[in-house]
């Protein structure tokens, strides 16, 4: 109990209760009056170390080093492959996975090395693609059965995706299909 006496801490805790490291923390803050930003966490970890408490986010950040289980892969890319055209938000990801939300964002990052959101997305891209190639199918449409707002939205994201515009991008892929049809009909 020095320590905490020397900070002047000790009539703020009850005798014989140990302080968490959150009401230190706090107590610490307010007597040099210090703004609470992302030091927090730093000097959480510090002074669990000191009162013994693991309530520090060293113990939590070594939990989610592994990422999602592989089942829990598989369910939350059949949700997003199902309701590919629907709103999708990571609450629903986040059940299907029995996480939190905030631990479920921090193990899918490093299960597939983006975010849930760019993951999405890539496969709103790849669906796209696959309906541009059946050919026919306008863009204004196939943004909305992509769960994309409308056809700006889709170029948007398809430009950022794949460096070209869908129209562009379906003009390359349909001429060289039509290339590699030629080139293989028999005479």
């Amino acid at each position: 109990m020095m320590i905490f006496g020397s900070l002047g801490m000790q009539s703020h805790f009850s005798v014989g209760r140990q302080p968490s490291t959150i009401q230190i923390q706090d107590k610490t803050f307010g007597m040099f009056d210090i703004e609470r930003d992302d030091r927090r966490d730093h000097h959480v970890r510090i002074l669990g170390d000191v009162v013994g408490d693991s309530s520090g986010r060293k113990d939590r950040d070594r939990d989610v080093q592994s990422g999602l289980a592989p089942w829990q892969m598989k369910r939350v890319s059949a949700l997003i492959e199902a309701q590919l055209g629907e709103k999708l938000c990571l609450d629903q990801l986040a059940e299907v996975a029995k996480l939190s939300t905030s631990y479920f964002a921090t193990a899918f990052r490093r299960s597939f090395g983006i975010s849930p959101y760019a993951f999405i997305l890539r496969q709103r891209v790849e669906f796209a693609k696959r309906q541009m190639l059946q050919g026919g199918v306008p863009l204004c449409e196939i943004a909305l059965n992509c769960g994309l707002a409308d056809q700006s939205h889709l170029s948007r994201v398809f430009r950022r995706t794949t460096g070209m515009s869908p129209t562009s991008w379906r003009h390359s892929q349909l001429k060289g299909l039509g290339a590699a049809e030629t080139s293989h009909r028999p005479e």
